[in-house]
């Protein structure tokens, strides 16, 4: 038949407008592992964890 999808994942908080977008990380009000002094201080950098899988969160090591 089917494969088995994966259960959706809700994520909480608050949702970042569109317009005037904070200095900070624009997921910090919604993330799970805020880094103090880092995910305030600005957008953290788009990088690669594995071959063609780039993230941009100071969380993700």
């Amino acid at each position: 038949m089917g494969k088995d999808k994966p259960k959706r994942q809700v994520i909480k908080g608050e949702i970042t407008a569109p317009i005037n977008l904070p200095y900070a990380c624009r997921f910090m009000k919604r993330c799970d592992c805020p880094v103090a002094g880092v995910c305030d201080k600005g957008n953290p950098v788009l990088r690669e964890v594995e071959p063609q899988h780039f993230v941009a969160c100071s969380c993700v090591k």
